[in-house]
């Protein structure tokens, strides 16, 4: 996605983290299904430990998974 990437935008509290990204369109829109996936390594202020990762953009907001090497 390079630059079309916007974000993160990270809200933290003691029960959980939101995290919301945005893509910018294509020139001349787009007709695919949706965007590329891509890893994004995020730090945060404190450890997640046993806070909830949510993702920022759903209302209301869902579980993230993370990658399998976290």
């Amino acid at each position: 996605m390079g630059e079309r990437l916007k974000g993160p935008q990270v809200r933290e509290s003691a029960e959980q983290v939101l995290i919301a990204f945005a893509a910018v369109s294509l020139v001349g829109g787009a007709t695919c299904p949706g965007n590329p996936s891509e890893a994004v390594a995020i730090e945060l202020d404190a450890p997640l430990g046993d806070r909830s990762l949510l993702d920022g953009l759903n209302f209301p907001p869902s579980s993230i998974e993370l990658a399998p090497d976290f």
